[in-house]
């Protein structure tokens, strides 16, 4: 059941993903090499954060003679993932600054940035034989969540590069919200896994907790791609 219900959550956000497009339009495409980049850069960065949080983790556990507990784990997590697809973005859009010109596109190469680093993350879990069984399960599902979630953290700098004032609530406010949510996702992903390899039932708070998450995190994601396109449309008709 709780694998059903991320699933349908799942087919819910991406048909809404589909709505929001055909209501705003993208007519401006973005070409394929900037995005092939965007997603090879983010790859290359969740390696770096992988690492980066090996040697957080075990410089902690050397400090207080324990490891970090569940949810300082998914702090870790959430806190080091987050701040890398921000460089990530960052790094792209300065790579690309001649087609980095819209103030959605922090949203959309740090969405790129997010597959890169989900793609990262499965090769890594396919090569490892204890996790490669419970891969095809939580697949699509890892790679909404961190295409969203790289689309939250880098989507300020769209602000940024067109030099909107906007940009000084936008960035920092869509990066926390990047780095919460998926902070609260590891937390209920690491008690599930938990159960699940104890053979216990996952209970339906942590389903519940789940779909709540990935619906919230699919609704900020929309209204900022909503705020950029009013603010696109408020700016084009300023003679």
């Amino acid at each position: 059941m709780h694998a059903i219900a991320l699933y349908a959550m799942l087919v819910v956000c991406a048909a809404g993903a589909m709505l929001l497009i055909r209501r705003y339009d993208l007519a401006r495409r973005e070409p394929l090499w900037c995005m092939l980049l965007a997603v090879a850069v983010g790859a290359a960065f969740m390696y770096l954060a992988v690492l980066t949080q090996r040697g957080f983790i075990r410089d902690f556990s050397i400090a207080h003679a324990t490891e970090p507990s569940r949810v300082q784990y998914a702090l870790i997590a959430g806190l080091f993932e987050e701040l890398y697809k921000f460089v990530a973005t960052a790094l792209v859009a300065f790579l690309i600054r001649s087609h980095f010109d819209e103030l959605l596109d922090g949203l959309i190469y740090g969405s790129l940035v997010g597959l890169g680093t989900a793609l990262q993350e499965s090769v890594a879990l396919l090569l490892d034989r204890e996790h490669a069984s419970f891969l095809p399960m939580t697949e699509p599902v890892r790679l909404m969540g961190h295409l969203v979630f790289g689309g939250l953290a880098g989507a300020g700098l769209g602000w940024f590069a067109m030099r909107r004032p906007a940009w000084r609530y936008i960035l920092p406010f869509s990066l926390a919200c990047a780095a919460t949510l998926h902070t609260l996702w590891d937390v209920v992903a690491f008690a599930s896994r938990d159960l699940a390899a104890r053979s216990l039932s996952i209970p339906p708070s942590h389903t519940v907790g789940s779909v709540v998450l990935m619906l919230v995190g699919f609704v900020l994601y929309g209204m900022v791609l909503h705020l950029g396109f009013r603010d696109e449309g408020a700016q084009c008709h300023v003679p």
